[in-house]
């Protein structure tokens, strides 16, 4: 019997198809290490943003409550700092330049050791090429706030004394807890974009695997029945694809680190390369390790020889396992991509509106009873009344985060605000007309929910100067319509976050501030929570000079940092995430075509003897397609539930994406199966098989 019947000639097509696989292999696997290498880039960018200057573990400071002057609170920390031989350093965004720059202020007399960042006459270059900073010491710290996240490296005793302080002063501190490697690992693969490419880039290097292998079944039986040994087969087979993957390793290693040198700078490539080749090691082995089971897997029989057959079966197997795999992996990938999309365009459009306001400092203040002295008092009000003249005073307050109010007591609305005009026109929210930030429209008091007006009733009396009269003389109540309303609930900059109010009662302040509202018990108050703001801070320091409140001001601190911050991590993730979702829809596709061609090899004689009598190719995949949709469905089903207790995503995340996925499989099987089965027939037509 010829060596050669039931089996393919090795024509020019033949070999150009195989030329093509392995640019397929080559080309997957630089992906999939591009892709491992932005991972490394990412991760070593944070480790020098949260763990800089060899430090090895973080604590948070809280002093919304603490009394004690700014001043004080930083010359302690230097003070520990020397006295424990400890690094403490904390990373600050430059409310100058929020997009683009990063600094770090360290504590204590000594300089802290460059380890792991390239520092030259005190400007950093971050591995984040497009930040920039300085390394600052605490006698540069102006108004940026003391609390917040702090890296640090020192001993036990250092730490005990670090808590001690903070329970002196009424300084809330945690030890943030170091995740571990595994956490870290889930974390950067799954609820990542870069993670999210490589896991798609990944799956789809398996798939052009497990394409090449049925590409070269039958010259693997061929070579089977020549006398080579199976095993043989396998380590010949597996090394050939490695070499192809290895290929593909070290252009993107090539690459990558020429990207590090020319974009970055050639002297960031040693904070890199040792976990980069470390990683790209791993990812050979375990390419390996798996190109070697689908080998096996699919290993040639002589009773598939003596059938004049490649082991259809178990391909099918793998491609059902393939599409499987690819399925569930897109619906734990795509919702999280959806969701972060969302989350990604929500916070940058909210956190952009702190661009307005990166120059806006508060005050932190104590002894507030001294302030509200008969003797003061008037001192106070004429402070807060030149402020608001020289337009350089803000009032903004949500008051139900303030005081506590059952959802029954809120009339509907998700927010009471109350605030004056300068926030207004910082929003550019226009009053009774339309403005780039919303719409206000005016609200009779007594059309207000009966609850909500009894609250109200009771309530602004006590902060307004006409105590008896409600509602007072100079307050109007609005509804808004628009996007959102920003606001400060007490202590924003410190503790508390923004409020983002879509459907906000509004209490307008129109008019001047000291003539409306009472100074002791509402705007003294407000200052010290950081609901008073001020717009320039040269005007007020000169202000405060030769005014009696200097002595209960601790410290004047931007209100924005962690706002800005937000927004700079926000920023750099839509490219990534778009990228995984590219990956995942190719791999869907390469799989769908596998799944196609490997049905069509096994019943060409079918296929074209129904062509032959009239079928068309609609009707002969018919039966196909709904064994097909039911996988899909059942796929579908399962992989939406682990990707729920995975991520736990909204369903009305969830179930759009399930719906894409299976309508999308679903799509690409039935033009690969049709396109097969043309394929087929006109093989079989032409004796191809």
């Amino acid at each position: 019997m010829s060596l050669a019947v039931g089996f393919p000639s090795f024509s020019i097509k033949y070999l150009g198809g195989v030329v093509m696989l392995k640019r397929a292999v080559q080309l997957t696997s630089l992906i999939c290490v591009m892709m491992l290498s932005l991972l490394i880039f990412q991760y070593t960018s944070l480790v020098q943003q949260r763990l800089p200057l060899g430090t090895t573990n973080q604590f948070d400071l809280n002093l919304a409550e603490t009394t004690i002057a700014k001043d004080q609170l930083v010359s302690d920390l230097n003070r520990l700092t020397d006295q424990y031989n400890a690094i403490v350093v904390k990373t600050s965004v430059d409310p100058e330049n929020y997009d683009n720059k990063k600094d770090i202020l360290y504590f204590g007399t000594a300089i802290p050791a460059f380890h792991g960042l390239l520092i030259e006459h005190n400007a950093i270059k971050w591995f984040e090429s497009a930040l920039t900073g300085e390394l600052l010491s605490t006698a540069d710290i102006g108004t940026r706030s003391l609390s917040g996240t702090y890296a640090f490296n020192a001993g036990k005793d250092f730490q005990e004394a670090l808590k001690h302080w903070a329970q002196q002063h009424q300084i809330r501190i945690l030890f943030v807890q170091e995740p571990s490697l595994l956490t870290i690992v889930y974390a950067y693969l799954f609820q990542n974009g870069i993670g999210n490419a490589l896991l798609a880039s990944l799956l789809l290097l398996v798939t052009t695997i497990i394409t090449w292998i049925f590409q070269h079944a039958k010259a693997r039986s061929i070579r089977l029945l020549g006398g080579v040994k199976a095993g043989k087969i396998h380590v010949e087979d597996t090394t050939t694809i490695l070499s192809f993957i290895f290929v593909g390793f070290l252009l993107g290693l090539f690459i990558s680190l020429c990207y590090v040198g020319v974009v970055k700078d050639i002297r960031q490539i040693p904070f890199v390369l040792n976990p980069l080749l470390l990683c790209l090691m791993l990812f050979l082995i375990v390419v390996g390790i798996i190109t070697a089971l689908l080998s096996l897997t699919a290993s040639p029989k002589a009773a598939h020889i003596a059938k004049r057959q490649i082991p259809l079966k178990r391909f099918f197997v793998m491609g059902k396992l393939s599409q499987v795999l690819v399925m569930i992996l897109s619906l734990i990938v795509i919702p999280t991509i959806i969701t972060s999309l969302l989350i990604t365009n929500q916070l940058s459009k909210e956190y952009a509106l702190w661009d307005k306001m990166h120059n806006i400092v508060r005050l932190s203040m104590f002894d507030l009873d001294s302030l509200e002295q008969e003797s003061t008092l008037p001192e106070v009000e004429a402070f807060f009344s030149k402020m608001q003249e020289a337009n350089n005073l803000s009032l903004s307050l949500v008051i139900n985060k303030a005081i506590f109010l059952e959802s029954h007591q809120m009339g509907g609305y998700d927010h009471i605000i109350i605030t004056d005009r300068a926030w207004i026109d910082l929003l550019e929210i226009g009053v009774e007309t339309e403005g780039k930030g919303g719409k206000l429209i005016a609200k009779n008091d007594k059309d207000l929910p009966d609850e909500l007006a009894s609250f109200l009733e009771g309530q602004i009396p006590l902060w307004t100067k006409h105590n008896d009269v409600y509602p007072a003389q100079g307050l109007t109540f609005y509804e808004y319509k628009g996007m959102k309303f920003l606001a400060l609930p007490p202590n924003v900059g410190l503790a508390g976050e923004t409020v983002q109010a879509e459907n906000p009662l509004v209490i307008l302040i129109d008019g001047h501030l000291t003539d409306i509202v009472k100074t002791k018990g509402f705007l003294i108050s407000l200052a010290s929570s950081g609901n008073i703001v001020f717009f320039d801070e040269d005007h007020l320091q000169a202000a405060l000079a030769n005014s009696v409140m200097k002595s209960s001001i601790t410290s004047i601190n931007g209100i924005a940092d962690v706002a800005l911050e937000t927004a700079q991590r926000f920023k750099q993730q839509y490219v990534y995430y778009i990228v995984a979702g590219l990956l995942i829809f190719v791999t869907m596709l390469l799989t769908a075509v596998l799944n196609g061609r490997l049905w069509a090899g096994t019943n060409g004689k079918r296929i074209f003897t129904l062509h032959t009598f009239g079928y068309p190719y609609t009707s002969i995949i018919g039966p196909v397609l709904k064994r097909q949709l039911f996988i899909i469905i059942l796929t579908t089903i399962v992989g939406s539930v682990i990707g729920y207790f995975i991520h736990y995503v909204q369903l009305s995340v969830l179930l759009p994406s399930a719906l894409i996925v299976g309508c999308f499989y679903l799509i690409g099987s039935t033009i690969s199966f049709k396109n097969s089965a043309k394929q087929a027939f006109y093989r079989t037509s032409h004796r191809y098989n």
